[in-house]
């Protein structure tokens, strides 16, 4: 009956045996800026503290880790198998660049590329070679085309996030 009393004194309300009391909002002392509350949770049967909770508002200072993240993952862009015909055992050149999605999308130096191949009618993928991006994420590289099938380079970083890009190539005679 005592919580009950209090709660109800410092404008609480009361749930059947519980009671719950909410202390007057102040100023955050280490910057006099937002509003916080206190709330006590107790239970009227037995007099026992069930709970204590401070709930403050942030300043907008503050709010800078309530943010959501951005994707700060990569992305592969302008990826091209050069020809896109070629006759069988002929070079293809391979290009693209590797960029970060982050808010200006700068390109990704000094990273490793690697060069997948996978034929016409098949489901497995065979790597064929591997290469770095120059200091401004761009990368590029020769291999021969023997059968018609796409051609894709991947990126894989724990860190950074992965990213793909696929071309198709149709090898002639």
């Amino acid at each position: 009956m005592v919580n009950r009393r209090i709660a109800t004194a410092l404008g609480g309300i009361v749930i059947g045996a519980l009671a719950l009391a909410t202390t007057p909002a102040y100023a955050d002392a280490a910057s006099g800026h937002g509003t916080a509350s206190r709330s006590l949770l107790t239970n009227g049967a037995t007099g026992q503290v069930s709970g204590l909770t401070d709930s403050r508002s942030r300043s907008a200072k503050d709010d800078r880790s309530a943010r959501p993240k951005r994707d700060r993952g990569t992305k592969i862009v302008g990826f091209d198998a050069d020809p896109s015909r070629v006759h069988k055992g002929g070079r293809l050149k391979l290009r693209g660049t590797l960029r970060s999605r982050s808010g200006h999308e700068k390109g990704l130096g000094h990273q490793r590329v690697h060069v997948y191949f996978r034929p016409n009618n098949s489901h497995g993928w065979r790597h064929i070679d591997s290469t770095e991006t120059r200091s401004n994420g761009s990368f590029s590289t020769r291999v021969r085309a023997y059968q018609s099938g796409t051609w894709s380079v991947r990126f894989t970083s724990g860190r950074l996030g992965d990213s793909k890009a696929d071309d198709f190539v149709k090898v002639i005679g």
